[in-house]
């Protein structure tokens, strides 16, 4: 599971690395937070069938109409957040309303990679644990090492 800032326009034609290359190093003047329309946060399994329905974060407080809400695909959960990130209360949000319903109460063991301040909570661990996940936190900025949406759909 991983989060990746998802700009409205990207650039598709282009590409600032070497294709084929197994690592981009990325550098900008900021982070670029203060700048985020949406957050994807993404949940991938190594095999089998992809249960976690993809989550975007909106910047905002979700004051939509029930119009535009109808009009959203039912396989993404929407979430909406003052900066566009997820944080540790929507984070607790995401895992009773996507994570727990995509992997069910099954007795198979469940891993999960994090490196994020709010994944490393007691409340975060006891949730995941209720659902025979084990937590493996990763040193900061490692993910692109094991988690395939730093490696391949979240790389720039």
């Amino acid at each position: 599971m991983d989060q990746v800032p998802l700009p409205f326009v990207v650039d598709q034609d282009k590409t600032y690395d070497v294709t084929g290359n197994k690592q981009v190093w990325v550098s900008q003047p900021s982070t670029g937070l203060d700048k985020r329309q949406a957050t994807l946060q993404l949940c991938i399994w190594a095999e089998g069938e992809q249960n976690v329905k993809p989550a975007i974060v909106f910047r905002g407080k979700g004051n939509i109409t029930s119009a535009e809400k109808a009009q959203y695909n039912k396989g993404v959960d929407v979430y909406f957040q003052k900066c566009a990130w997820m944080d540790a209360d929507l984070d607790m949000e995401w895992v009773s309303r996507t994570l727990i319903p995509g992997v069910g109460n099954s007795p198979d063991e469940k891993v999960i990679f994090t490196d994020v301040g709010f994944q490393q909570g007691k409340e975060f661990h006891k949730a995941c644990g209720k659902m025979n996940a084990i937590i493996y936190l990763l040193p900061e900025n490692h993910t692109d090492k094991v988690q395939s949406i730093d490696a391949g759909c979240g790389k720039k």
